[in-house]
């Protein structure tokens, strides 16, 4: 090869070489982007999961429900008031963050859907229960 045609490749060389460093750059940006993202929706799962466990024992839902299934099994049918607020919606944060789990471990993942879903068929039950809609014999199974 000839000192001409060595000069006529080295912008092309230079051209290449800067396209892989941009391309790879930009991969591994987005690549920590996801990362962080993950990280922090974990960190926002994560507290909020602890801030609904929490906020269940400080207000004493468990006692406040087993207290009625105490009553249910032995015959009292009172009724029973429903926590304000009670719903079957997903806390904000779940709700919102459904289409994201994706970058999460799998197993983070599994956990978390679990966790909620959890959650959410608790809610449904207490919901019910709390209506007045649900018939005596089929209170306590709800509760147990």
């Amino acid at each position: 090869m000839g000192e001409e045609t060595l000069r006529a490749w080295i912008p092309l060389a230079g051209v290449l070489l800067g396209a892989l460093v941009v391309h790879f750059s930009t991969t591994w940006l987005e690549w920590k982007r996801r990362k962080l993202d993950a990280r922090a929706l974990a960190g926002m799962l994560a507290a909020e999961i602890d801030s609904t466990i929490r906020h269940s024992d400080r207000r004493g839902y468990e006692e406040h429900y087993r207290h009625f299934l105490e009553r249910f099994q032995a015959g009292d049918f009172a009724e029973m008031p429903s926590i304000r607020g009670m719903d079957d919606k997903l806390p904000d944060i779940a709700a919102a963050s459904v289409d994201k789990l994706g970058p999460l471990d799998p197993e983070l993942s599994r956990d978390v859907v679990s966790w909620y879903g959890s959650l959410r068929g608790i809610k449904i039950d207490l919901h019910e229960l709390g209506s007045g809609k649900v018939p005596h014999d089929e209170c306590a199974p709800l509760m147990r």
